[in-house]
């Protein structure tokens, strides 16, 4: 298994310079200094750092900030982080909008233009940053990540590709071993075992609703 694990599509620092770069186009091209971002966007743009709240792209060619749940840096250090993985370089801890606030200082951009990437970025964050930088703008660039992210390049495309058949090995262990009886765990277990073996990773996971209707669910609808 550990061979067929090392052969499994990633995505390289050469996809996540691609992305930057067409972010940063537009964003420059709107006259936007910078985009804080949450949600799919921050993964997105991170490759997936565990406990990530916020992150904070320059428009400039700088490093990326990304915000930890502190928790998640209150027994180790930032560096730790940033040496478990290669995408980021700007690690930091909090809870609220700090870390931000601290990184558009550094970069002076508090009379600059904030580009906010997410609708749902939470209401508390959104307020601290507008109490932060009154002589700021604060302007809607969801567009443009909903744009460049519905073009997928060769890299993803593999990805993609391969999250579909870890999903459909998963389905396929349920089918074979998942019986009336067994409980909503030991189903979930089931085809969580299936996507691993598959070469899934240690957060694969899998959706299953229960009752006596199938509704939008493979397992039960076959």
């Amino acid at each position: 298994m550990a061979q067929a694990l090392q052969a499994q599509p990633k995505l390289s620092i050469k996809e996540r310079d691609r992305r930057y770069a067409r972010i940063r186009a537009d964003l420059k091209e709107r006259g936007v200094d910078c985009a804080v971002v949450a949600s799919s966007n921050l993964f997105y743009l991170s490759n997936g750092i565990s406990g990530e709240r916020f992150g904070l792209l320059p428009t400039q060619e700088l490093p990326m900030t990304v915000v930890l749940n502190g928790r998640h840096l209150a027994d180790i250090p930032a560096s730790v982080v940033i040496e478990s993985q290669d995408w980021i370089e700007d690690v930091r801890g909090a809870n609220d909008a700090s870390p931000l606030i601290e990184r558009i200082q550094e970069l002076k951009l508090e009379q600059g233009s904030i580009g906010i990437a997410d609708r749902r970025l939470p209401l508390d964050i959104y307020q601290q940053l507008q109490k932060a930088f009154p002589s700021a703008r604060l302007v809607d660039v969801s567009d443009i990540f909903i744009n460049i992210r519905s073009t997928k390049s060769d890299d993803e495309v593999a990805l993609i590709e391969q999250a579909n058949r870890v999903f459909d090995a998963g389905i396929v262990r349920m089918h074979e071993r998942v019986r009336p009886g067994m409980t909503g765990q030991e189903a979930i277990q089931e085809g969580i075992i299936g996507m691993w073996a598959a070469g899934g990773d240690l957060e694969s996971t899998i959706g299953f609703n229960f009752g006596a209707v199938p509704k939008q669910n493979p397992v039960l609808g076959d």
